[in-house]
């Protein structure tokens, strides 16, 4: 009995007869909900489980790294001119109007959306709940601030626990190429919907 055919001989032999089977679409979203979902929706479990375990140590090494702070839709305050955590603390209507004098002499740039989420973006809802809940644990007072210089050189407050140089650059890195991965992967789900593709089980 002959083995079951695998997906790069599968493809060799498309390839050769000039024929292409469509895009499966729901293989590819459901990857994009969940990292291995769309290999698993096809068949392939053995791949499933292996997809979704690099995704997760990419992902929570970045975030044993940087911190829950490595996944953030939009710049934090203490990363751009004018964003001091001090003004934001501070709850009276004079320092509310000092500091959003200051966001329209720096231009607003506390307020675009971080670049590196796009790739983040790419792994989903976990992508998005992680954004949240970072969002979320960030304080704003309270005994543990400390001074720190902010970017124009201004006197801010962050909490100490805040992860800022080279440890969340790793972070955001690490979590933005479980992002990209994710992305790949899904696309490779979606790619073949012939019925042998379920055959690779491997």
């Amino acid at each position: 009995m002959n083995p079951p055919p695998s997906s790069s001989n599968l493809a060799r032999r498309r390839s050769s007869s000039g024929g292409s089977a469509p895009f499966a679409w729901a293989p590819f979203l459901l990857g994009l909900v969940f990292p291995g979902l769309g290999h698993a929706s096809i068949g392939e479990k053995g791949r499933a489980v292996r997809i979704a375990a690099g995704f997760l140590l990419l992902w929570i090494g970045g975030m044993l790294i940087g911190g829950p702070n490595s996944v953030q839709i939009r710049n934090p305050y203490y990363s751009v001119p004018g964003g001091s955590a001090r003004a934001m603390a501070d709850t009276t209507a004079e320092a509310q109007l000092r500091s959003g004098a200051r966001a329209v002499t720096s231009g607003g740039s506390n307020a675009g959306i971080r670049l590196w989420f796009l790739p983040q973006a790419g792994a989903g809802p976990i992508a998005f709940v992680t954004a949240f809940l970072s969002q979320a644990m960030i304080p704003t007072s309270g005994p543990d601030l400390i001074e720190v210089t902010m970017p124009d050189r201004r006197s801010g407050s962050i909490d100490r626990f805040t992860a800022i140089g080279h440890a969340l650059d790793f972070g955001t890195l690490f979590c933005a190429l479980a992002g990209l991965m994710n992305i790949a992967v899904a696309l490779d789900a979606g790619r073949s919907s012939i019925p042998t593709r379920g055959d690779d089980r491997r």
